[in-house]
């Protein structure tokens, strides 16, 4: 699962089958804007990204550090 701030990102869990392999395929950023149904400021530069995750055995891995996506201005 991924997510930013309140934002679920991705969860392929809650997705039909044809949105997941389409949301694989997009930019983070697209994903954020699609959520947020808002385009992110110019001023950013980030987005602060949470990940949960599950294991090899299924067990819910605990302290993923968040991911810093840097955005690419044009």
């Amino acid at each position: 699962m991924l997510s930013s701030g309140l934002s679920l990102l991705y969860a392929p869990h809650l997705l039909r089958q044809p949105n997941r392999a389409q949301d694989l395929k997009r930019k983070v950023s697209e994903l954020y804007e699609t959520v947020t149904k808002s385009k992110i400021p110019s001023h950013v530069h980030s987005l602060v990204l949470d990940f949960m995750c599950k294991d090899l055995e299924g067990n819910d891995v605990e302290d993923v550090p968040f991911i810093k996506y840097k955005l690419q201005k044009s």
